[in-house]
């Protein structure tokens, strides 16, 4: 974290940067974290919360499930015009230069733009861009290179407010063990999430036993998992998926030979395989634009048994998919109780479809 010039008891606003959909169990999460969080402001994509500095660095070295983490140095404001944006920008300009060790003198800064429905996109359309490069050091909403100071422009309509980067890297990406270019690989706070999801619903008896992704990939969902101090087991009907997940699950400290036997070469297709003895199940479905698929359904139908079987004793499961409700009913006619949440992803609306099964 950088040095702020501020005392590390003084209570600031932050926003706690978040994938769309997963609002609860992120601000779960925070409580873990800090149980005196009081959030001020809750939307789709971020929480604004009320956090001392050293309480900030805590959730920003905790905390899986978020995108990133900034101090808030103007707003939130009504945008209208582009007076509201200049005074908006100004003020967060003169805010990041007294309250940031460095962020003074001509270094450049840079500008990362997260908005829906700008007031700039209306008639008459108008161009933020000289606002941004006359408030904020020179900063271009179109360069693709970050600064050291990295100023965010949260807008949603006529509201918006701006903060300002405290590591190097957003939280999201800083923290994680291995980066991944395997073909629909998941973004890692999104795997934390189904991770969670499969560990609330399963309870901590069933967490005790272990946990199953039978479509591993490249493993950042059973990492995640191994993360938490679970018992893991995966497999994907891909040799170089599994190798690629027994790096990333070495890497991390776990036994090679325990590996070999863990992580291992399977198609759902085949049943499920008798040497898992997990009852929670976390997986990524190859889904939308990213993995093409072949007998969808037979491939459903192969995953809600598998799902059945892990869960027999007890247990819960998150899915990620977008074949939810083709995925859905089949899970019922195995008597699991099922539901689903809607998230924002990759400019897609997958879902994540939940289920357990509580044995009587």
């Amino acid at each position: 974290m950088r040095t702020l010039n501020v005392p590390s008891n003084i209570i600031r606003s932050f926003a706690l940067y978040l994938t769309k959909g997963l609002i609860d169990v992120a601000e779960a999460e925070l409580r873990e974290i800090v149980s005196s969080a009081v959030v001020h402001e809750r939307q789709d994509r971020f929480l604004v919360v009320a956090l001392t500095a050293y309480d900030a660095e805590r959730v920003g070295m905790q905390a899986r499930l978020l995108d990133d983490v900034r101090m808030v140095v103007a707003g939130p404001s009504l945008i209208r015009s582009e007076n509201d944006l200049l005074d908006l920008c100004s003020v967060a300009a003169a805010e990041i230069e007294k309250a940031l060790v460095g962020a003074a003198g001509p270094a450049p800064w840079s500008v990362t733009l997260s908005v829906r429905n700008p007031p700039w996109r209306r008639k008459p359309p108008w161009d933020p861009g000289p606002i941004f490069a006359r408030a904020l050091h020179g900063a271009d909403p179109n360069s693709t290179s970050r600064c050291p100071v990295d100023v965010r422009v949260q807008i949603d309509g006529e509201q918006g407010h701006i903060s300002v980067n405290l590591w190097d890297q957003p939280v999201g990406k800083r923290l994680r063990e291995i980066a991944s270019s395997w073909p629909g690989a998941l973004r890692p706070t999104v795997a934390a999430a189904l991770v969670r999801l499969a560990v609330d619903l399963g309870g901590k008896d069933a967490a005790a036993v272990g946990f199953y992704d039978p479509f591993c990939g490249s493993g950042t969902i059973v990492g995640e998992a191994a993360q938490r101090g679970l018992a893991v087991f995966a497999s994907d009907r891909s040799e170089e998926a599994v190798e690629l997940t027994r790096q990333r699950l070495a890497g991390m400290g776990l036994a090679p030979d325990d590996l070999k036997w863990r992580i291992f070469t399977r198609d759902v297709r085949n049943g499920p395989d008798q040497r898992v003895t997990a009852r929670l199940v976390a997986a990524n479905l190859p889904w939308g634009k990213q993995v093409q698929v072949d007998g969808v359904l037979a491939l459903l139908d192969a995953t809600a048994l598998l799902t059945a079987y892990t869960l027999r004793s007890g247990g819960g499961a998150a899915l990620l998919t977008t074949h939810e409700e083709q995925l859905m009913p089949r899970l019922r006619r195995h008597g699991l109780t099922v539901g689903f949440r809607r998230i924002g992803l990759l400019g897609q609306t997958p879902a994540i479809v939940t289920c357990s099964y509580k044995p009587s």
